[in-house]
């Protein structure tokens, strides 16, 4: 199966269904241009309703250091073993690395491929 590109440049703490389905993500990537440090969380879930950011627990959380606020910083995401989704891809950005909800003051940049 071909991989899917998936590009949303709304990334903030509102969780959002990319894919529903039983998916692979073996690449992602991430640019922040918020002055804080965030975190890209991957749910696997039908619906971006059934994830409430901040209380359910991510299947994969990764980080992407802040920026000045005018520039990107981004981290290219390489998974050694392919993230494995039953339900869903949902995703989320958040300033918690665990159990919080607040969202950047600036969108990301969110890419990943999937299959």
């Amino acid at each position: 199966m071909n991989a899917i590109p998936y590009r949303n440049i709304a990334g903030n703490a509102t969780a959002k269904l990319a894919a529903l389905g039983s998916y692979n993500v073996a690449r992602a990537s991430i640019s922040n241009k918020s002055d804080d440090d965030i975190w890209l969380h991957f749910y696997d879930a039908a619906a971006a309703t059934d994830v409430t950011v901040g209380t359910t627990t991510p299947i994969h959380s990764e980080f992407c250091p802040y920026s000045d606020g005018t520039h990107y910083t981004a981290r290219e995401l390489h998974f050694n073993n392919t993230l494995r989704f039953e339900k869903g891809i949902v995703w989320a950005v958040t300033i918690e690395s665990d159990s919080g909800n607040t969202a950047p003051d600036s969108n990301a940049i969110v890419n990943f491929t999937y299959n």
